[in-house]
């Protein structure tokens, strides 16, 4: 999805995938899958990622947020999300992603079409202890110190804001980071700025997550990454 209106509609609800199944796809096909085939979204939900910013609860439902630089694209920001029921019952959330016009010029939800967003209404009902995490991408104008803020709303009751500032520069959250490299992943399978985003990027955003204690999920995952980018570096099965 990407917009320069004001508003930007957030799910809360994002289907969870499944890396066991990822793999199968991976081995069973010839050539790499589609964008469709290994879903952003999905892939990012199989994980769990949590910002490492700022914060609000409100009825037992949180919304945080991380921002970062984009590592593939230097004059683009990262937005990490993540809505969390913490509660022992679903609650409905709603939830949207204002912008202060000034600040930000262009963004884009990473994982969800345009077509999608058009269909109506988003789902809003969250299961008890589940969240859903979502990255977008932004560019931001000259310096300003508030860019916007997340309106959310829990159970029809509005909670309150969850205020995005211009933070000093800090080393992204080893969340953050995972988050970026899967969303560097998935553009470069779906042949998404090509130009700035190759093969040799997205393996060195993955060595930058090798860690000593990587959980066994996440090397899945770099095991996935590397299977695809030595099945075709040039993406030239797809073309």
């Amino acid at each position: 999805m990407v917009g320069e209106a004001n508003d930007l509609p957030l799910p809360v609800l994002c289907r969870r995938g499944q890396l066991d199944a990822y793999e199968r796809l991976m081995s069973e096909q010839n050539a790499l899958p589609s964008s469709e085939e290994l879903r952003f979204e999905q892939l990012l939900n199989a994980f769990e990622l949590r910002p490492h910013g700022v914060a609000v609860v409100a009825k037992g439902a949180t919304v945080m947020a991380e921002t970062l630089a984009c590592p593939w694209k230097p004059s683009s920001t990262l937005l990490l999300v993540r809505f969390e029921n913490g509660s022992d019952t679903s609650r409905d959330l709603s939830a949207t992603l204002h912008f202060e016009p000034a600040a930000v010029s262009r963004y884009r939800l990473l994982g969800t079409s345009d077509e999608a967003a058009a269909e109506a209404p988003l789902p809003t009902s969250v299961p008890a202890k589940s969240g859903t995490t979502l990255l977008i991408e932004m560019e931001l104008r000259a310096p300003k110190a508030s860019w916007g803020q997340i309106r959310w709303s829990v159970d029809g009751s509005p909670a309150p804001p969850l205020n995005l500032d211009r933070t000093p520069a800090e080393e992204p959250s080893d969340d953050a980071r995972f988050a970026s490299l899967l969303g560097a992943f998935s553009l470069w399978l779906a042949k998404d700025q090509p130009e700035i985003l190759d093969a040799p990027v997205v393996a060195g955003l993955a060595r930058e997550c090798v860690a000593e204690d990587l959980s066994a999920d996440r090397k899945q995952a770099l095991v996935l990454i590397a299977k695809a980018l030595e099945k075709n570096p040039s993406l030239e099965a797809n073309e």
